[in-house]
């Protein structure tokens, strides 16, 4: 069997880092490319920990420059990757919409939408033909599967532009090799959530169904459902992970 190309953006998070652990103690032959802007001591230490086939690349996914070096890196090593997990993006943080940080938005936007439509205009045409299944998985978040919590209207933007991509584009490739789908997890416990109030996460915590935010296993553990065979027949589905909330 030959090794297997993925590709994770914003590989240095805690969710990525908690996917990665579970990719490779699972025992596949896979190189995982770790894209990440800053914290590569995080991904050197998971490497060195996993003894894994982990390849570093550094990129600023705010600018095309960024992506076209991803690109060329990725190029570089393989023709394509058979998984693409797109993790990358600002922190979420609460504003008021008539204060909104539009220059932090469009720089979210590009990390979260644009550089990932970019990636798929480059690799998706050979993974929609591949001889076998070929997976995309962009994680979303809960907003995108009822009303957000306030304060989060430019976030709340970006996520459902992601999930019309990820619609439009398992229409566009019905029927190939390729399945592209979301995850939408609920609040997470990963550092992803530093600067959001204490108070907001913890009345995310008491109205969540468990009584707690998520951890990065529950979520990744569907993201790996929908790295494997088992969904080779989904495709366009944006999955909630939030407990049964709802809005």
């Amino acid at each position: 069997m030959s090794t297997e190309n993925i590709l994770i953006t914003g590989a240095s998070s805690d969710l990525a880092r908690e996917l990665i652990r579970l990719i490779t103690n699972g025992g596949r032959d896979a190189r995982i490319f770790a894209h990440f802007y800053q914290g590569k001591d995080r991904i050197d230490k998971l490497k060195s920990e996993l003894k894994a086939d982990i390849v570093p690349i550094q990129a600023d996914l705010r600018g095309s420059a960024g992506v076209e070096h991803l690109i060329a890196q990725l190029r570089a090593h393989t023709d394509f990757p058979q998984k693409i997990i797109h993790l990358a993006g600002l922190k979420v943080h609460l504003e008021r919409f008539h204060q909104a940080d539009l220059a932090r938005f469009d720089d979210d936007f590009a990390v979260q939408v644009r550089a990932v439509m970019r990636l798929l205009q480059e690799f998706l045409p050979a993974m929609a033909h591949a001889p076998q299944p070929t997976k995309v998985v962009l994680v979303l978040s809960s907003v995108t599967v009822g009303v957000p919590a306030k304060y989060m209207a430019t976030y709340t933007v970006i996520k459902h532009a992601e999930l019309g991509l990820i619609r439009a584009l398992a229409a566009d490739h019905a029927g190939g090799s390729v399945n592209i789908n979301g995850v939408s997890p609920y609040m997470t416990d990963t550092q992803f959530l530093s600067e959001l109030p204490q108070k907001a996460k913890e009345l995310a915590a008491a109205g969540a169904p468990h009584g707690r935010l998520l951890s990065t296993r529950d979520v990744v553990k569907v993201i790996e459902f929908l790295l494997s065979p088992a969904s080779d027949h989904l495709s366009g589905v944006n999955i909630p992970v939030t407990g049964g909330i709802a809005s």
